[in-house]
């Protein structure tokens, strides 16, 4: 986490609450934007949550 800019660490922390909402990791290549992508990369670019993320927390908290 040393290494990461301001902005990835947030997309770290983030991620890391959408599990403590039920969220899964997301490992579809065509999630790579998306802030509960599993492999990080492109996620990290990620600054806010996408639709998919929005779509994924809204089906987890039913």
């Amino acid at each position: 986490m040393m290494k990461l800019t301001n902005a990835q660490k947030q997309a770290v922390a983030t991620h890391e609450i959408g599990h403590t909402l039920g969220l899964k990791d997301l490992y579809n290549k065509s999630n790579n934007t998306n802030i509960m992508y599993g492999y990080g990369g492109s996620a990290l670019k990620a600054s806010n949550p996408s639709v998919k993320d929005k779509k994924g927390a809204a089906i987890a908290v039913r």
